[in-house]
């Protein structure tokens, strides 16, 4: 994905012989995503459902053992991400911010991450 993102000028999405979308990178990532995805390793005690009501928070999900925060408000959703893991004496691993990728919004269209 990452080289599609780098070398193509148009590409499609497709899951299972179908075209779920097609256009410019930037045109499907703004399509799906307007947040940033904040990533930190999962947090044994800390539920979704504490993730979820942080301040910013979009929308959610868990990928390869992280945690995955779409957020349009970096700062509070940092704030919050940590004072939730020091609640449980816990602090978040390779703590990480980007911006919304050609990947998530081929997760966010089929639900499944990439397969080889």
């Amino acid at each position: 994905m990452e080289e599609a993102e780098v070398l193509c000028d148009r590409l499609a999405i497709m899951d299972h012989g179908r075209i779920l979308e097609s256009g410019t990178v930037k045109e499907l990532v703004g399509r799906h995503f307007k947040e940033r995805a904040v990533r930190f390793d999962t947090i044994d005690g800390l539920g979704d459902e504490r993730l979820r009501a942080i301040e910013g928070v979009a929308s959610m999900l868990h990928e390869n053992g992280e945690v995955v925060l779409y957020t349009r408000d970096v700062p509070a959703t940092i704030g919050g991400v940590l004072a939730a893991a020091e609640d449980v004496q816990s602090e978040p691993e390779n703590l990480t911010i980007r911006r919304p990728t050609l990947e998530d919004v081929f997760l966010a269209l089929t639900g499944r991450a990439l397969r080889d």
